[in-house]
């Protein structure tokens, strides 16, 4: 997927998670640029973190989700 521009401090839906992957380790690749220079970020979910209980409250955003470092 590619967006030309995401605002800072917010979020866009790109695919919706089937509960059926939820189970599993689940990696995520974030390219972008900050000038000309290009980044990526890696996010790695371990199996079964992505569940009700993880859930906790995401100010930036005003949702809840789960948060990885």
């Amino acid at each position: 997927h590619f967006f030309e521009s995401i605002p800072a401090k917010s979020a866009i839906s790109i695919e919706p998670l089937q509960n059926t992957v939820l189970g599993l380790r689940n990696e995520f690749w974030v390219s972008f640029y900050l000038g000309s220079t290009i980044y990526d970020k890696k996010y790695v979910f371990v199996a079964e973190s992505i569940t009700e209980n993880n859930l906790i409250s995401l100010p930036m955003l005003d949702k809840k989700g789960v948060m990885i470092q």
